[in-house]
């Protein structure tokens, strides 16, 4: 008889802890904004973000596909042996060819210019930290300028 009504016991605060747990859980997610296969989800505006891009008057700013073709054909890979500098006043020349706003055509095509490591470098930015051209360009030169430059420039 003393087994029964210790396993009755057991049983009602295994049941109110699991309802207990239910409750909870239950309360929690209701708050939630997204569904959990909407944070599994990969994003598609995430990479666009990392830049903030300026306002452009008028309604005729177009990048041509063949523009960013090629620019994807001189693309920077991130390797020891690639010169940021030459990848930089290349893509200077190769973007300059637009007659629009110089600063919104390299910041919008500057990412297609990039490949594999340097693409996953510029992917990593931290969201919203490249405003301008300067900015870019300062950070990709710090990240890419190979060290054995700096030390031939400072002898």
């Amino acid at each position: 008889m003393i087994n029964f009504s210790l396993t009755i016991r057991l049983e009602k605060k295994t049941f109110s802890f699991y309802f207990f747990l239910f409750l909870l859980l239950s309360f929690i997610f209701n708050f939630l904004e997204h569904t959990l296969k909407e944070y599994a989800t990969p994003s598609t505006e995430e990479s666009h973000a990392i830049i903030v891009y300026p306002t452009v008057e008028g309604n005729n700013f177009e990048i041509k596909p063949a523009l960013i073709y090629l620019v994807q054909q001189n693309q920077f890979f991130g390797s020891p042996t690639e010169y940021s500098s030459l990848h930089v006043s290349n893509f200077l020349r190769l973007s300059g060819t637009l007659k629009a706003n110089q600063e919104a055509v390299r910041l919008h095509l500057f990412p297609f210019s990039l490949g594999d490591g340097a693409s996953a470098w510029f992917h990593s930015l931290e969201v919203g930290s490249i405003t301008s051209w300067d900015q870019m360009r300062q950070a990709f030169l710090t990240r890419f300028f190979p060290h054995s430059k700096i030390v031939q420039l400072r002898n």
